[in-house]
């Protein structure tokens, strides 16, 4: 089963998962979930006992000051506590990555996949996927979007399924986030086959990139 909420609460997953130990019925489920500290060593054990096979979330960024700025509620250190967690108890977990969001330096983007390699070597990440930066017209960044430096190029029509509007970036000439890409989707799937665990993240780029600046004995 596949319970959909888009971040399922801890609260009900804890009281939901309680049920299916108690009462059954016995099954085995996935959820989607935000990457907080609040998925304990507790709580996922009593998730795995009740069928959780795996969980996605959103590490996005992985960056601390961006996800603040998109308004996430998740830090990178509160997101490693709960993959940990995950981990641990046997649930398998995928993170949700993202590249492109504005004001996102190739400083940022290397520490972000610094990051994601450890926490595959460390198998507390088994999956993951870098998504491209979009503006949909539902999101508070289409709403303001100068408060992230977005200078909107038109609007879609409101068609069903049609919500992305085109924009640029103020300051920024061409398409800098566009040759990121195919270095952070050649890592993620690799370190999914366990390939280039050890390697240095800047080898996944043609070019130069910048040194990563993550702390020695992140995570801790």
């Amino acid at each position: 089963f596949h319970f959909v909420d888009e971040a399922a609460p801890p609260g009900l997953v804890r009281q939901v998962s309680d049920l299916l130990v108690r009462r059954g019925p016995r099954i085995e489920w996935w959820a989607n979930v935000r990457l907080e500290p609040v998925f304990d060593a507790g709580l996922c054990a009593s998730m795995r006992r009740a069928g959780c096979l795996a969980v996605t979330g959103g590490l996005e960024t992985g960056a601390d000051e961006s996800l603040r700025r998109m308004c996430k509620g998740v830090t990178v250190d509160g997101a490693a506590s709960a993959l940990r967690s995950f981990a641990r108890a046997g649930i398998r977990t995928h993170a949700y990555l993202m590249y492109g969001f504005p004001g996102q330096t190739p400083q940022a983007v290397i520490d972000a996949l610094e990051r994601v390699r450890r926490l595959f070597a460390l198998g507390w990440l088994q999956s993951a996927y870098w998504h491209r930066f979009a503006l949909t017209v539902h999101s508070g960044a289409f709403r303001s979007p100068e408060e992230l430096g977005l200078v909107v190029a038109r609007a879609p029509r409101a068609t069903f399924a049609s919500n992305e509007a085109r924009f640029r970036e103020r300051g920024l000439r061409g398409d800098p986030h566009a040759r990121l890409a195919p270095g952070l989707r050649a890592a993620a799937f690799n370190y999914m086959l366990g390939i280039g665990l050890d390697a240095d993240v800047r080898e996944w780029f043609d070019g130069d990139m910048p040194r990563p600046r993550v702390p020695v004995r992140w995570p801790e």
